[in-house]
């Protein structure tokens, strides 16, 4: 796979012995055009599952272990504990259950069970700011009201002491 985020074992079960199957994953760019995006999450990574034989009819279970490289997530500024794949079922993604099974210095490693399904995303939530940092903010906001707030008075009262001639 091409990128930063890999799939390094996929494992699948089918309803009655197969003798042959061939499948493709495609890490896409964007999102599909015709798939709905996730609401609210911050997108790690888009990618597809293709069938080259016909066979998806006789999947019973996907499984995925897939690496995420700990430098995209710090990147993206993606809490690595709400990480998730979801899998576009109907017309919208679904939550897998997701779980961390290992981590090194550069890839965090994640093993998620799912369903036969054309598109996947990786996603999770926000990181939090720190609190100095919400801090800075509000007290910047808190200036700003005030600095406005002096300005407005200043400028009316500047119309008040030179009424407008006609």
């Amino acid at each position: 796979l091409v990128g930063s985020e890999m799939c390094i074992e996929t494992a699948i079960e089918f309803r009655e012995p197969v003798s042959y199957f061939s499948l493709v994953i495609d890490v896409l760019k964007d999102k599909p055009f015709l798939v709905n995006a996730l609401d609210n999450v911050p997108i790690i990574q888009y990618y597809a599952i293709r069938f080259a034989t016909e066979v998806a009819d006789k999947i019973t279970n996907v499984t995925i272990v897939f690496t995420i490289e700990k430098a995209t997530i710090q990147g993206r500024n993606v809490k690595e504990d709400t990480l998730l794949q979801y899998q576009y079922e109907g017309n919208k993604f679904e939550s897998c259950p997701t779980q961390k099974v290992d981590e090194d210095d550069k890839f965090l490693y994640f093993k998620t069970e799912t369903k036969e399904s054309p598109y996947f995303a990786i996603a999770g939530s926000l990181a939090s700011l720190p609190w100095w940092l919400t801090l800075v903010i509000i007290v910047v906001i808190a200036h700003l009201t005030v600095l406005g707030m002096h300005v407005y008075k200043r400028l009316k009262c500047t119309h008040l002491r030179n009424p407008v001639r006609t």
